[in-house]
């Protein structure tokens, strides 16, 4: 499971509303990931990935069109 929701830039594969999804820079053991998503509408937006294999990805908000914060973890 790690292995797939790590694979940020495969998420439009099986994800039908993510349209692209890519790492934009990675520093301080954080990935910077791009999520270019379609429901109703089509937008754009960033989260910094925090990720501890194989135990647990989390994120934190870092800019977008739409949302003004989110964080959270599987």
């Amino acid at each position: 499971f790690y292995k797939i929701i790590s694979d940020y830039e495969r998420y439009p594969e099986f994800l039908s509303e993510v349209k692209s999804c890519r790492i934009l820079k990675e520093e301080g053991g954080r990935k910077l990931v791009e999520y270019k998503v379609s429901v109703i509408k089509t937008f754009t937006y960033q989260l910094w990935m925090s990720e501890k294999e194989p135990e647990s990805i989390s994120w934190e908000f870092a800019g977008g069109e739409v949302f003004k914060t989110t964080s959270g973890s599987w």
